[in-house]
């Protein structure tokens, strides 16, 4: 019974793209082939308009027009002005995920327009 749950436990971590909320990469090159990796498709790479922190329910606004809010994580010291982001997205069980790659950190983010 261990082994069966040990198992399900590998299955699900291979099978589900889990959500880094904020983990943190050498570089954003590796931010980005990590997400491609575990299948996430690069949908955009622009410009957030104005500044960025990091935190949770922080509403990100892009100049394509696309607003993102965090929805996982907390407090999160991340001060940059008109940062670039790359905009990610999945489907998992007909959901749409979402991440955001800014400055070596990918977060997990709800797709608002």
């Amino acid at each position: 019974m261990l082994r069966l749950l040990a198992l399900l436990v590998v299955l699900i971590t291979l099978v589900y793209p889990a959500p880094a909320w904020c983990r943190g990469y050498e570089s954003d090159e590796e931010a980005v082939y990590d997400l491609k990796s575990r299948g996430y498709t690069l949908v955009a790479k622009d410009t957030i308009s104005g500044q960025f922190l990091g935190n949770y329910d922080e509403v990100h606004k892009l100049y394509n027009g696309m607003v993102f809010r965090n929805i996982e994580g907390d407090y999160n010291y991340e001060y940059e002005y008109y940062p670039t982001v790359y905009v990610f997205k999945t489907v998992f069980q007909g959901r749409t995920l979402w991440q955001l790659v800014v400055d070596k950190h990918s977060y997990s983010v709800l797709r608002l327009r």
